[in-house]
């Protein structure tokens, strides 16, 4: 879409569900989801420069003209916001920054606009008043939108932090899996530490039983996703995704009950 569109309501609402979509499809962690990046990407980086983006460069720059130069720079904000949310969605990777950046805007964006209304009502040009009422409704649906999608009670829980801590004991001894997978997972790990000990045993030294557990923690450490320490990795990573995107909720609950 080019810069210079002009987005109608259609379109607004499709980049609305679409970006709705990959959040809570990226929460639900399905075999669909988005996937998720943890580091701010382009929509919301300085980069050395006066403004982030020609929204924030629109928002910055806005002063009060004629009647038809500000009603022409409320569109603009409009229209800048939601290229910017097609942006976003655009790489098919959820951006954590970005989404903090996109609705951490909206109070701004939706104030603009209402300041904007109010000169138009004073110039008594009721028409384009209601075309910047249009606008800021539709930056609010987008707002509730992405708040609804957000469904906190619903969010994964990679595993229980009492189970978690229990397998990081384990991990010493090999049989982290055990307490993660279940008793079959662990029945070779079970077996190999037999075999270490006796070993030890028959031998009269340590270093077979110490070697194995060496090894073990170091191939689960590097290579293996259902040990602890790959699940310890993708807990903490989901507990993170969880808490910003809680935050993320909250705030713009506090917001859109501000407007309603």
């Amino acid at each position: 879409m080019s810069l210079g569109t002009t987005f109608t309501n259609s379109i607004v609402r499709e980049i609305g569900r679409n970006y709705g979509k990959a959040i809570s499809n990226s929460l639900m962690g399905d075999s669909h989801s988005t996937p998720v990046r943890m580091v701010g990407g382009d929509v919301s980086r300085m980069r050395g420069r006066t403004y982030r983006n020609k929204l924030d460069e629109a928002l910055e720059k806005f002063t009060v003209k004629g009647t038809v130069a500000t009603f022409n720079a409320g569109i603009n904000i409009h229209t800048q916001y939601f290229l910017l949310v097609e942006e976003a969605n655009a790489d098919n990777v959820l951006d954590i920054g970005e989404s903090q950046y996109l609705m951490s805007e909206v109070p701004k964006v939706v104030r603009t606009l209402e300041q904007i209304k109010s000169v138009m009502l004073d110039n008594t040009d009721q028409g384009r008043a209601d075309k910047v009422q249009e606008k800021i409704g539709e930056v609010l649906d987008f707002a509730k939108l992405v708040h609804d999608s957000i469904q906190v009670e619903k969010f994964p829980v990679v595993v229980e932090d009492s189970r978690l801590r229990m397998a990081g004991l384990l991990t010493i001894l090999g049989l982290d899996r055990w307490v993660l997978k279940g008793p079959l997972s662990a029945l070779v790990p079970l077996l190999l530490l037999a075999g270490s000990v006796a070993l030890s045993v028959e031998k009269g030294s340590v270093v077979f039983f110490v070697g194995y557990l060496f090894w073990y923690n170091i191939i689960s450490a590097l290579f293996l996703k259902s040990g602890y320490f790959g699940v310890a990795k993708r807990h903490r990573a989901q507990k993170a995704l969880n808490a910003e995107f809680t935050k993320i909720k909250a705030s713009l609950a506090v917001f859109i009950n501000e407007k309603q």
